[in-house]
């Protein structure tokens, strides 16, 4: 397959795969695009914790298999994801 075929299969930025679909949520109080959203509490849900500190956990490592999470963020992303876990999945 010749590059120009390729053409549209990787990020052109970062050469990895690009988002599906990104829906945002705040973090920190600034709207930040999350792709994939929904599979990443989907998948989270299918763990069925309990405890907020192992979802968060959950969230923030599938979150981050297909999203970069500056590590100076990565509490803020943590509790952004805990929230809308509970509001989306929870309840």
């Amino acid at each position: 397959m010749t590059r120009e075929e390729n053409e549209g299969n990787y990020h052109p930025v970062c050469g990895g795969l690009p988002p599906l679909k990104i829906k945002s949520i705040p973090v920190d109080g600034k709207e930040t695009g999350i792709d994939r959203l929904d599979e990443i509490l989907a998948d989270v849900a299918q763990l069925d914790l309990h405890d907020n500190d192992a979802i968060r956990e959950a969230l923030l490592r599938i979150a981050g298999k297909y999203n970069y999470i500056p590590p100076g963020m990565a509490d803020a992303y943590a509790a952004a994801l805990l929230i809308t876990y509970k509001t989306r999945i929870v309840e």
